[in-house]
């Protein structure tokens, strides 16, 4: 065996690489500083909104006086699968400002006192989504979710969660929800329909058919409000002296109750004298 060895000069090698004291990852900042707003709500002299697109979704508390931001806190991560992208459904109850999120419908709070951030519950795997929230005068919170199509009772105070059963064979959507000391609302998208969901006995009663999806409902005194595409639909609450007009636009997505009011009869409950309708073309 003849065992040859070739010495190279030390000129030869390649340089050393740099010493690990060298910045290896620069930073340039966030690469976008806006985003679209998905839910909103207003409660003492500030709005509250949770934006979509930039991940982790951020929630910015505005002072309506100033029309500045005065804080923002970012929603992080719950323990399941996914992450969540936005925050549709707002309700604040207690001191606190509640977030239903999506793609994974997951419930946040944020203390308005001291901004902090809480992940509560889930509410389904990763690709469900939180489309409504409405807080009751306990303090309970009710929300709607797909794709399951279901109503949920959550209570703050124990973190006891009720899932209500079946509104609407073949529905996956709630897609709008309000309360009151007795019961739920709920619209649902699928099968455009109004219901009360009794809050103790989960019974469910049809107040109202709409002709399309009914995405936003509301409380006025003894009359629910609800928008079913471009149809406004007035109804007590126990179904009787249904009113509705079209608003003439593609889509309602939301609508707001005047504070002034006036009464339509004598013997007639206080109704509201306007409605304001921000509405969108599909």
């Amino acid at each position: 065996m003849v065992l040859t060895v070739v010495l190279v000069p030390a000129s030869a090698h390649a340089s050393s690489p740099p010493g690990c004291g060298t910045q290896a990852v620069t930073t340039y900042g966030p690469a976008s500083v806006t985003g679209a707003i998905v839910g909103a709500t207003v409660h003492d002299g500030h709005a509250y909104v949770v934006s979509r697109g930039p991940k982790p979704p951020v929630v910015a508390e505005i002072d309506l006086a100033t029309r500045k931001v005065t804080r923002t806190a970012t929603l992080p991560d719950g323990p399941a699968a996914g992450e969540p992208e936005g925050g549709w459904a707002t309700a604040v109850a207690g001191g606190k400002l509640y977030i239903g999120t999506y793609p994974v419908p997951d419930l946040y709070s944020y203390d308005l006192a001291t901004g902090q951030v809480a992940h509560l519950r889930s509410f389904g795997a990763n690709g469900g989504f939180v489309w409504s929230m409405a807080a009751a005068p306990d303090g309970a919170l009710y929300l709607g979710t797909s794709s399951d199509g279901r109503l949920w009772e959550y209570i703050p105070s124990t973190g006891a969660v009720r899932r209500y059963g079946v509104l609407a064979q073949g529905e996956h959507y709630v897609r709008a929800v309000a309360a009151d000391d007795t019961t739920a609302y709920a619209g649902l998208l699928e099968k455009g329909k109004l219901l009360a969901v009794d809050r103790v006995s989960g019974a469910v009663r049809e107040l109202a058919q709409g002709p399309t999806a009914v995405g936003t409902v509301a409380l006025y005194g003894e009359r629910i409000l609800a928008a079913s595409g471009s149809t406004l639909i007035d109804v007590r609450k126990d179904r009787t002296d249904r009113r509705q007009f079209d608003a003439g636009v593609g889509t309602i997505d939301a609508f707001e109750v005047a504070p002034t009011a006036r009464s339509t009869s004598p013997h007639a409950p206080t109704a509201p004298s306007t409605a304001t309708v921000p509405g969108r073309t599909r």
